[in-house]
């Protein structure tokens, strides 16, 4: 009961974090509950719920979705790669999952704080637009990160934040592929049997973390400066990481 206590905590952070940024609650929830439980029975708990919070974003910020860029762009690249991910999500091993997913972290958020170092935000383009080979493979990738962690934020926005400037429509834009996304995700756990009648209660009762989280991360999202809170996110990000590699 005490674990599940800390993961819905660990829950409403990350659904604050969704609500502020529009992106990173599935990435911060799987690196710091896997210290609690196994990867393979906290991502299907968690998809459920984030398509709750990013239907309800898109659907109060429909207006400012950047369609022709999601549906000629991102959405095609990213489900052509979602199938191998998934494969390698049911085929590996938890400890392996872990010092993937581990490794993955640490790098994307030495990136990530590099570029904060140097004055950039996710949300307006700190480079010029990427080559299209390059914006093809990593939203390829992306996908396939997606269906093995369900964390495909990282390289998604590492893209999206070269296309789209504006701050609510780069919002908008990224909850409205995840809802999509998680939907895809959602069917294969529950075909797969990894989301099923003895874990959807739990799913159930993390409604209440994140319903808290999708209020406190909206009343955040025009008062605390990104930088500021993008920068303690992926130094969290950055040690939890590392831990888990120790750990593995």
């Amino acid at each position: 009961m005490l674990i599940f206590a800390v993961f819905s905590l660990i829950v409403y952070f990350g659904m604050v974090t969704q609500a502020t940024l529009g992106f990173g609650s599935n990435v911060l929830i799987v690196t710091f509950a896997a210290h609690l439980l196994p990867i393979s029975e906290i991502v299907p708990l968690i998809v459920p719920i984030n398509i709750v919070i990013s239907g309800y974003i898109t659907w109060r910020y429909r207006h400012e979705i950047n369609t022709r860029f999601l549906f000629r762009r991102m959405l095609p690249l990213m489900v052509l790669g979602l199938p191998l991910g998934f494969l390698i999500f049911v085929r590996g091993s938890d400890n392996s999952l872990k010092t993937a997913f581990g490794g993955l972290i640490v790098v994307l958020a030495a990136i990530e704080l590099y570029r904060h170092r140097r004055g950039s935000e996710e949300a307006e383009p700190a480079a010029e637009r990427l080559p299209g080979w390059l914006s093809a493979g990593c939203l390829f990738g992306a996908g396939v990160i997606h269906g093995l962690y369900t964390s495909g934020g990282p390289l998604s926005v590492y893209v999206t934040s070269r296309e789209i400037t504006e701050k609510g429509e780069f919002r908008a834009t990224m909850t409205a592929l995840w809802v999509t996304l998680n939907a895809m995700m959602t069917v294969l756990y529950l075909y797969k049997g990894y989301l099923n009648a003895d874990n959807a209660w739990k799913a159930g009762l993390l409604l209440i973390p994140t319903v808290a989280g999708i209020a406190s991360g909206i009343a955040l999202h025009d008062r605390l400066p990104k930088k500021t809170f993008r920068m303690l996110v992926y130094l969290l990000l950055l040690g939890s990481g590392a831990s888990l590699l120790l750990a593995s």
